[in-house]
């Protein structure tokens, strides 16, 4: 890094490095999933039943993800998150006539709001000091990216900015829960006769499909199978998050959100790169 003469910060540069070091966490998510994988710890053992009229089908793994997982994906969620906050408490300007006691009350709440259902008053109370010049520019930006317009409540949960504080409020609120292995199954023109019982994030040891004995397991079921890391969440996405989704809520932060706020700020410095 070539180097450069002493300046004042640029109010936006803290949310773009904090946006860096997300994706230096996606990248170490990589690696771990990279190192997992390379065990081959997850597979599917067929047995007869003991009547000998199907297979039952369960998850074998070897052993579960890693807990670092956890830690990696909670520094991430932290990271774009704050970013995003960073971002409206730069436009902030917190009257002088504020007591210390409602300044440092005006500070927390200065935040990005994220919702997924329409909320005007919630809105306009996260965003209420940024200055008034600017302020319904700035509210049109933040309203026109939230979850909600994407329809229903359902549909706002696969949002990329729904899906960030889902995560985030887990990592912050308590003790992050880990990984899990997630079973897909390709049932287009299926073999008649297979019964799917679960998909999903399975358990080690769970039966989740049965097969007629008169079908090999390995021809009719096994090429249908693949399995992956996933993220248990309470709400969007069916209860998981797959991994390939971090990247899709970087991206979605640091190349369209991001970019609509630089307008109400100064110039960046020509060092200073999205």
């Amino acid at each position: 890094m070539p180097i450069e003469l002493w300046r004042e910060t640029h109010p936006i540069e803290g949310p773009i490095f904090k946006l860096k070091w997300a994706e230096k966490h996606l990248k170490t998510i990589d690696e771990y999933l990279i190192k997992y994988e390379a065990l081959n710890p997850t597979s599917m053992v067929c047995k007869l039943n003991a009547d000998k009229t199907f297979y039952e089908c369960s998850l074998s793994s070897l052993t579960p993800p890693f807990l670092d997982f956890g830690i990696a994906i909670g520094e991430f969620s932290y990271q774009v998150r704050s970013a995003m906050d960073h971002i409206i408490y730069a436009l902030a300007e917190f009257p002088a006539s504020l007591s210390p006691r409602d300044l440092d009350r005006a500070e927390r709440t200065t935040s990005f709001p994220i919702s997924l259902v329409r909320n005007d008053s919630f809105i306009d109370s996260q965003i209420q000091y940024v200055r008034a010049s600017i302020r319904p520019a700035v509210r049109k930006v933040v309203d026109a990216v939230q979850p909600y317009q994407r329809g229903n409540r359902d549909q706002a949960r696969t949002d990329p900015l729904a899906l960030l504080d889902e995560v985030n409020r887990i990592d912050k609120h308590r003790v992050f829960r880990g990984t899990k292995v997630n079973i897909h199954i390709d049932r287009a023109n299926i073999a008649p006769g297979i019964k799917v019982l679960a998909t999903g994030s399975t358990n080690h040891g769970d039966v989740f499909a049965w097969i007629p004995a008169n079908l090999d397991p390995k021809v009719e079921f096994y090429p249908r199978v693949s399995f992956e890391v996933v993220l248990p969440v309470i709400g969007p996405s069916g209860g998981m998050v797959r991994m390939g989704s971090l990247g899709i809520v970087h991206n979605c932060v640091r190349n369209f959100i991001l970019p609509q706020f630089v307008s109400f700020f100064d110039p960046l410095p020509p060092s200073v790169l999205i």
